[in-house]
Protein backbone atom coordinates (compact mmCIF):
# COMPACT_ATOMS: atom_id res chain seq x y z
CA UNK A 1 0.00 0.00 0.00
CA UNK A 2 3.01 2.31 0.63
CA UNK A 3 4.63 1.67 -2.78
CA UNK A 4 4.06 4.75 -4.97
CA UNK A 5 1.74 4.36 -7.88
CA UNK A 6 4.15 6.05 -10.24
CA UNK A 7 6.65 3.32 -9.57
CA UNK A 8 4.17 0.69 -10.63
CA UNK A 9 3.61 2.54 -13.87
CA UNK A 10 7.36 2.75 -14.49
CA UNK A 11 7.75 -0.91 -13.67
CA UNK A 12 5.03 -1.89 -16.10
CA UNK A 13 6.90 -0.23 -18.99
CA UNK A 14 10.19 -2.15 -18.37
CA UNK A 15 10.71 -5.26 -20.54
CA UNK A 16 10.18 -8.52 -18.78
CA UNK A 17 13.75 -9.60 -19.11
CA UNK A 18 14.89 -6.72 -16.92
CA UNK A 19 11.93 -6.66 -14.57
CA UNK A 20 13.48 -8.74 -11.82
CA UNK A 21 16.60 -6.60 -11.46
CA UNK A 22 14.72 -3.33 -11.69
CA UNK A 23 12.07 -4.54 -9.30
CA UNK A 24 14.71 -5.53 -6.78
CA UNK A 25 16.27 -2.08 -7.08
CA UNK A 26 12.93 -0.42 -6.60
CA UNK A 27 11.95 -2.59 -3.64
CA UNK A 28 15.09 -1.50 -1.82
CA UNK A 29 13.97 2.07 -1.96
CA UNK A 30 12.38 3.23 1.26
CA UNK A 31 11.24 6.63 -0.10
CA UNK A 32 9.25 7.65 -3.23
CA UNK A 33 11.24 8.11 -6.46
CA UNK A 34 12.33 11.57 -7.36
CA UNK A 35 11.81 13.18 -10.74
CA UNK A 36 15.45 12.44 -11.61
CA UNK A 37 15.09 8.75 -10.80
CA UNK A 38 11.89 8.51 -12.85
CA UNK A 39 13.65 10.14 -15.80
CA UNK A 40 16.56 7.69 -15.39
CA UNK A 41 14.21 4.72 -15.52
CA UNK A 42 12.65 6.09 -18.68
CA UNK A 43 16.07 6.42 -20.29
CA UNK A 44 16.90 2.83 -19.39
CA UNK A 45 13.59 1.72 -20.92
CA UNK A 46 14.26 3.58 -24.16
CA UNK A 47 17.80 2.19 -24.39
CA UNK A 48 16.60 -1.34 -23.85
CA UNK A 49 13.96 -0.91 -26.54
CA UNK A 50 16.54 0.37 -29.03
CA UNK A 51 18.85 -2.59 -28.30
CA UNK A 52 15.98 -5.03 -28.72
CA UNK A 53 14.97 -3.36 -31.98
CA UNK A 54 18.52 -3.67 -33.36
CA UNK A 55 18.94 -7.23 -32.14
CA UNK A 56 22.05 -6.31 -30.17
CA UNK A 57 20.84 -7.28 -26.74
CA UNK A 58 21.75 -10.93 -27.17
CA UNK A 59 25.19 -10.03 -28.57
CA UNK A 60 26.57 -8.63 -25.33
CA UNK A 61 30.09 -10.01 -24.97
CA UNK A 62 30.38 -12.67 -22.28
CA UNK A 63 32.95 -12.34 -19.61
CA UNK A 64 36.24 -13.75 -20.82
CA UNK A 65 37.36 -16.91 -19.13
CA UNK A 66 40.89 -16.70 -17.83
CA UNK A 67 42.95 -19.68 -18.89
CA UNK A 68 45.74 -20.25 -16.45
CA UNK A 69 48.83 -21.94 -17.75
CA UNK A 70 49.87 -24.95 -15.74
CA UNK A 71 53.05 -24.46 -13.75
CA UNK A 72 56.01 -26.23 -15.25
CA UNK A 73 57.92 -28.21 -12.68
CA UNK A 74 61.59 -27.39 -13.22
CA UNK A 75 64.19 -29.96 -12.27
CA UNK A 76 66.14 -29.04 -9.12
CA UNK A 77 69.46 -27.32 -9.89
CA UNK A 78 72.65 -28.29 -8.12
CA UNK A 79 74.24 -25.62 -5.86
CA UNK A 80 77.22 -23.78 -7.28
CA UNK A 81 79.16 -24.32 -4.03
CA UNK A 82 79.42 -27.66 -2.33
CA UNK A 83 80.41 -28.38 1.22
CA UNK A 84 81.26 -31.61 2.96
CA UNK A 85 77.81 -31.65 4.52
CA UNK A 86 76.04 -31.35 1.14
CA UNK A 87 78.32 -33.92 -0.44
CA UNK A 88 77.64 -36.24 2.52
CA UNK A 89 81.36 -36.69 3.15
CA UNK A 90 82.32 -38.17 6.50
CA UNK A 91 83.93 -35.75 8.92
CA UNK A 92 87.57 -36.51 9.84
CA UNK A 93 87.94 -38.49 13.02
CA UNK A 94 90.21 -36.10 14.97
CA UNK A 95 89.91 -34.87 18.53
CA UNK A 96 92.16 -33.30 21.18
CA UNK A 97 93.34 -36.15 23.35
CA UNK A 98 95.57 -34.13 25.71
CA UNK A 99 96.77 -30.56 26.16
CA UNK A 100 100.12 -29.57 27.68
CA UNK A 101 100.85 -26.52 29.79
CA UNK A 102 102.92 -25.00 26.98
CA UNK A 103 99.86 -24.85 24.72
CA UNK A 104 100.69 -27.89 22.60
CA UNK A 105 97.94 -30.44 22.03
CA UNK A 106 98.01 -34.17 21.31
CA UNK A 107 95.51 -35.30 18.69
CA UNK A 108 93.58 -38.53 18.87
CA UNK A 109 91.37 -40.40 16.45
CA UNK A 110 91.73 -42.44 13.29
CA UNK A 111 92.78 -39.46 11.17
CA UNK A 112 95.11 -37.87 13.75
CA UNK A 113 98.32 -38.91 11.96
CA UNK A 114 97.08 -37.59 8.64
CA UNK A 115 96.04 -34.25 10.21
CA UNK A 116 99.41 -33.89 11.96
CA UNK A 117 101.30 -34.69 8.75
CA UNK A 118 99.27 -32.13 6.80
CA UNK A 119 99.94 -29.46 9.45
CA UNK A 120 103.68 -30.21 9.50
CA UNK A 121 103.80 -30.09 5.71
CA UNK A 122 102.15 -26.67 5.74
CA UNK A 123 104.62 -25.39 8.36
CA UNK A 124 107.57 -26.74 6.39
CA UNK A 125 106.38 -25.11 3.18
CA UNK A 126 105.90 -21.78 4.96
CA UNK A 127 109.25 -21.96 6.73
CA UNK A 128 111.20 -23.15 3.72
CA UNK A 129 109.64 -20.65 1.34
CA UNK A 130 112.59 -19.83 -0.81
CA UNK A 131 113.95 -16.49 0.33
CA UNK A 132 115.95 -14.77 -2.42
CA UNK A 133 119.68 -15.07 -2.05
CA UNK A 134 121.99 -12.11 -1.72
CA UNK A 135 122.52 -12.21 -5.49
CA UNK A 136 118.85 -11.40 -6.13
CA UNK A 137 119.08 -7.98 -7.85
CA UNK A 138 115.48 -6.99 -6.97
CA UNK A 139 114.16 -8.03 -3.54
CA UNK A 140 110.37 -8.28 -3.60
CA UNK A 141 109.75 -7.00 -0.06
CA UNK A 142 111.49 -5.08 2.69
CA UNK A 143 111.74 -8.25 4.78
CA UNK A 144 114.29 -9.61 2.27
CA UNK A 145 116.71 -6.74 2.86
CA UNK A 146 119.68 -6.98 5.16
CA UNK A 147 119.67 -4.56 8.12
CA UNK A 148 122.14 -2.12 6.55
CA UNK A 149 120.20 -2.22 3.29
CA UNK A 150 116.90 -1.57 5.08
CA UNK A 151 118.35 1.59 6.65
CA UNK A 152 119.41 3.04 3.28
CA UNK A 153 116.13 1.94 1.71
CA UNK A 154 114.26 4.04 4.29
CA UNK A 155 116.32 7.10 3.33
CA UNK A 156 115.62 6.58 -0.37
CA UNK A 157 111.92 6.19 0.29
CA UNK A 158 111.82 9.45 2.27
CA UNK A 159 113.57 11.24 -0.58
CA UNK A 160 111.14 9.73 -3.07
CA UNK A 161 108.18 11.04 -1.04
CA UNK A 162 109.72 14.52 -0.98
CA UNK A 163 110.13 14.49 -4.76
CA UNK A 164 106.50 13.40 -5.15
CA UNK A 165 105.27 16.27 -2.95
CA UNK A 166 107.35 18.79 -4.87
CA UNK A 167 105.99 17.57 -8.22
CA UNK A 168 102.44 17.12 -6.86
CA UNK A 169 102.21 13.53 -8.07
CA UNK A 170 101.82 10.05 -6.64
CA UNK A 171 104.94 8.58 -5.03
CA UNK A 172 104.93 5.52 -7.28
CA UNK A 173 105.20 7.84 -10.31
CA UNK A 174 108.67 8.74 -9.05
CA UNK A 175 109.78 5.14 -8.43
CA UNK A 176 108.32 1.93 -7.10
CA UNK A 177 109.48 0.66 -3.72
CA UNK A 178 110.98 -2.42 -5.33
CA UNK A 179 113.02 -0.15 -7.62
CA UNK A 180 114.50 1.49 -4.52
CA UNK A 181 115.31 -1.93 -3.03
CA UNK A 182 117.05 -2.82 -6.28
CA UNK A 183 119.17 0.32 -5.85
CA UNK A 184 120.37 -0.62 -2.36
CA UNK A 185 121.12 -4.17 -3.54
CA UNK A 186 122.94 -3.35 -6.78
CA UNK A 187 124.40 0.03 -5.64
CA UNK A 188 124.69 1.71 -9.08
CA UNK A 189 127.35 4.37 -9.51
CA UNK A 190 125.72 6.45 -12.29
CA UNK A 191 122.43 7.12 -14.04
CA UNK A 192 123.53 4.81 -16.87
CA UNK A 193 124.16 2.01 -14.36
CA UNK A 194 120.78 2.74 -12.78
CA UNK A 195 119.08 1.69 -16.02
CA UNK A 196 120.20 -1.89 -15.40
CA UNK A 197 118.32 -1.99 -12.07
CA UNK A 198 114.79 -3.33 -11.82
CA UNK A 199 111.98 -0.80 -12.42
CA UNK A 200 114.14 1.97 -13.92
CA UNK A 201 113.60 3.32 -17.42
CA UNK A 202 115.12 6.24 -19.26
CA UNK A 203 112.37 8.72 -18.32
CA UNK A 204 112.44 8.02 -14.58
CA UNK A 205 116.21 7.75 -14.44
CA UNK A 206 116.60 11.06 -16.28
CA UNK A 207 114.01 12.84 -14.11
CA UNK A 208 114.81 11.56 -10.61
CA UNK A 209 117.81 9.24 -10.84
CA UNK A 210 120.52 11.81 -10.03
CA UNK A 211 118.76 13.00 -6.88
CA UNK A 212 118.19 9.48 -5.54
CA UNK A 213 121.78 8.49 -6.39
CA UNK A 214 122.96 11.48 -4.37
CA UNK A 215 121.04 10.10 -1.38
CA UNK A 216 122.57 6.65 -1.94
CA UNK A 217 126.18 7.79 -2.43
CA UNK A 218 127.17 8.37 1.27
CA UNK A 219 126.26 4.72 2.02
CA UNK A 220 127.42 3.13 -1.25
CA UNK A 221 130.90 2.10 -0.03
CA UNK A 222 129.54 0.40 3.10
CA UNK A 223 126.88 -1.45 1.11
CA UNK A 224 129.43 -2.73 -1.41
CA UNK A 225 131.80 -3.84 1.36
CA UNK A 226 129.01 -5.67 3.22
CA UNK A 227 128.00 -7.41 0.03
CA UNK A 228 131.55 -8.56 -0.67
CA UNK A 229 131.78 -9.86 2.90
CA UNK A 230 128.58 -11.84 2.53
CA UNK A 231 129.83 -13.32 -0.74
CA UNK A 232 133.04 -14.42 0.97
CA UNK A 233 131.07 -15.96 3.84
CA UNK A 234 128.91 -17.90 1.41
CA UNK A 235 131.94 -19.29 -0.36
CA UNK A 236 133.52 -20.27 2.96
CA UNK A 237 130.30 -21.88 4.17
CA UNK A 238 129.93 -23.78 0.89
CA UNK A 239 133.52 -25.07 1.14
CA UNK A 240 133.09 -26.04 4.78
CA UNK A 241 129.86 -27.87 4.00
CA UNK A 242 131.52 -29.81 1.22
CA UNK A 243 134.45 -30.69 3.50
CA UNK A 244 132.07 -31.74 6.27
CA UNK A 245 130.21 -33.98 3.84
CA UNK A 246 133.45 -35.64 2.75
CA UNK A 247 134.50 -36.11 6.37
CA UNK A 248 131.13 -37.60 7.23
CA UNK A 249 131.45 -40.01 4.33
CA UNK A 250 134.93 -41.01 5.49
CA UNK A 251 133.89 -41.54 9.10
CA UNK A 252 130.88 -43.55 8.03
CA UNK A 253 129.11 -45.27 10.91
CA UNK A 254 130.62 -43.13 13.64
CA UNK A 255 128.92 -40.02 12.19
CA UNK A 256 125.55 -41.76 12.20
CA UNK A 257 125.87 -42.45 15.91
CA UNK A 258 126.00 -38.72 16.64
CA UNK A 259 122.19 -38.55 16.71
CA UNK A 260 120.46 -41.85 17.30
CA UNK A 261 116.80 -40.90 16.92
CA UNK A 262 114.96 -38.72 14.42
CA UNK A 263 115.57 -35.01 14.63
CA UNK A 264 112.94 -33.13 16.65
CA UNK A 265 110.30 -31.07 14.90
CA UNK A 266 108.42 -29.59 17.87
CA UNK A 267 109.14 -28.79 21.50
CA UNK A 268 107.42 -32.01 22.55
CA UNK A 269 110.06 -34.03 20.66
CA UNK A 270 112.91 -32.60 22.74
CA UNK A 271 114.56 -34.38 25.63
CA UNK A 272 114.13 -32.89 29.11
CA UNK A 273 117.75 -31.70 29.26
CA UNK A 274 117.28 -29.87 25.93
CA UNK A 275 114.29 -27.81 27.09
CA UNK A 276 116.29 -25.02 28.85
CA UNK A 277 118.47 -24.50 25.78
CA UNK A 278 115.36 -24.35 23.58
CA UNK A 279 113.74 -21.75 25.85
CA UNK A 280 116.89 -19.63 25.74
CA UNK A 281 117.04 -19.83 21.95
CA UNK A 282 113.34 -18.95 21.73
CA UNK A 283 113.89 -15.86 23.90
CA UNK A 284 116.84 -14.88 21.71
CA UNK A 285 114.73 -15.22 18.55
CA UNK A 286 112.00 -12.96 19.93
CA UNK A 287 114.51 -10.36 21.08
CA UNK A 288 116.26 -10.44 17.69
CA UNK A 289 112.96 -9.94 15.86
CA UNK A 290 112.08 -7.02 18.10
CA UNK A 291 115.51 -5.51 17.54
CA UNK A 292 115.09 -5.62 13.75
CA UNK A 293 111.50 -4.38 13.88
CA UNK A 294 109.78 -7.62 12.79
CA UNK A 295 106.30 -8.34 14.14
CA UNK A 296 106.63 -12.07 13.41
CA UNK A 297 109.64 -13.74 15.12
CA UNK A 298 109.47 -16.59 12.58
CA UNK A 299 111.13 -14.23 10.10
CA UNK A 300 114.33 -14.89 12.08
CA UNK A 301 113.88 -18.67 12.01
CA UNK A 302 111.23 -21.32 12.57
CA UNK A 303 110.74 -23.07 15.91
CA UNK A 304 111.69 -26.34 14.24
CA UNK A 305 115.06 -24.76 13.46
CA UNK A 306 115.59 -24.11 17.18
CA UNK A 307 114.68 -27.72 17.99
CA UNK A 308 117.33 -29.01 15.59
CA UNK A 309 119.88 -26.49 16.89
CA UNK A 310 119.69 -27.82 20.44
CA UNK A 311 119.92 -31.39 19.13
CA UNK A 312 122.69 -31.02 16.54
CA UNK A 313 124.67 -28.39 18.52
CA UNK A 314 126.61 -26.83 15.62
CA UNK A 315 129.80 -25.01 16.60
CA UNK A 316 130.62 -23.04 13.43
CA UNK A 317 128.60 -21.02 10.89
CA UNK A 318 129.42 -23.64 8.27
CA UNK A 319 127.83 -26.35 10.42
CA UNK A 320 124.59 -24.34 10.55
CA UNK A 321 123.94 -25.35 6.93
CA UNK A 322 122.98 -28.81 8.19
CA UNK A 323 120.15 -27.38 10.30
CA UNK A 324 116.65 -27.35 8.82
CA UNK A 325 115.45 -23.92 7.68
CA UNK A 326 118.86 -22.21 7.68
CA UNK A 327 120.49 -20.97 4.50
CA UNK A 328 123.24 -18.62 3.49
CA UNK A 329 121.17 -15.49 4.13
CA UNK A 330 120.16 -16.48 7.67
CA UNK A 331 123.71 -17.51 8.47
CA UNK A 332 124.99 -14.12 7.32
CA UNK A 333 122.33 -12.25 9.30
CA UNK A 334 121.99 -14.28 12.50
CA UNK A 335 124.51 -17.16 12.44
CA UNK A 336 127.02 -15.76 14.95
CA UNK A 337 124.26 -14.71 17.35
CA UNK A 338 122.68 -18.17 17.15
CA UNK A 339 125.94 -19.84 18.06
CA UNK A 340 126.57 -17.37 20.88
CA UNK A 341 123.16 -18.07 22.40
CA UNK A 342 123.69 -21.82 22.13
CA UNK A 343 127.25 -21.84 23.48
CA UNK A 344 126.42 -21.81 27.26
CA UNK A 345 124.45 -25.05 26.88
CA UNK A 346 126.63 -26.84 24.36
CA UNK A 347 129.07 -28.62 26.66
CA UNK A 348 126.38 -29.96 29.01
CA UNK A 349 124.23 -31.18 26.13
CA UNK A 350 127.17 -32.89 24.45
CA UNK A 351 127.87 -34.75 27.67
CA UNK A 352 124.33 -36.12 27.80
CA UNK A 353 124.34 -37.49 24.27
CA UNK A 354 124.17 -41.29 23.96
CA UNK A 355 127.11 -41.28 21.54
CA UNK A 356 129.15 -39.14 23.90
CA UNK A 357 128.45 -41.50 26.77
CA UNK A 358 129.57 -44.49 24.73
CA UNK A 359 132.68 -42.62 23.58
CA UNK A 360 133.51 -41.72 27.21
CA UNK A 361 132.98 -45.35 28.21
CA UNK A 362 135.32 -46.55 25.45
CA UNK A 363 137.91 -43.95 26.49
CA UNK A 364 137.75 -45.11 30.10
CA UNK A 365 138.10 -48.73 29.02
CA UNK A 366 141.12 -47.88 26.89
CA UNK A 367 142.70 -45.97 29.76
CA UNK A 368 142.18 -48.95 32.10
CA UNK A 369 143.74 -51.32 29.61
CA UNK A 370 146.74 -49.01 29.27
CA UNK A 371 147.53 -49.09 33.02
CA UNK A 372 150.32 -51.58 34.03
CA UNK A 373 149.13 -54.73 35.76
CA UNK A 374 150.33 -55.43 39.34
CA UNK A 375 153.12 -57.96 39.56
CA UNK A 376 152.21 -61.28 41.16
CA UNK A 377 153.29 -61.66 44.80
CA UNK A 378 156.53 -63.62 45.28
CA UNK A 379 156.30 -67.08 46.82
CA UNK A 380 157.26 -67.30 50.46
CA UNK A 381 156.63 -63.68 51.12
CA UNK A 382 154.85 -62.38 54.13
CA UNK A 383 151.22 -63.06 54.06
CA UNK A 384 148.33 -64.20 56.07
CA UNK A 385 148.86 -67.85 55.30
CA UNK A 386 151.50 -69.94 57.12
CA UNK A 387 154.30 -71.82 55.43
Amino acid sequence: GSFPFCCWNALATIPLVHTAGTLQAILYMSTPLSAYEIERLKNIERNQAVLAQLGLEALAPPKPTVVRKPKVQRPPTEPSRKSGRIAALPAPSVFIDAEHSNGKVVLGGVDAKAAKAAAEKTEEEAASAAAPLDEDPAPASEAELFPNEALVYGLLRDEKNRIARENDCAAYHVAQNRALMAMVRCVPRSVEALLSCWGWGEAKARSHGARLLATLEPHAAALREARRGRAADRQEAAGATEAAGEAAGAEGEEEVLEVEDDLPKTRDDLRPQEQPAYEAMLAWKRARAKELGYNDPCVICHNRTLCELVRLLPATPAALNAVWGIGAKRIAQHGDLMLSSLLPFRADLLATRPAAKRAAKRANAAETDAQPRRKPRAAGGSGTGGG
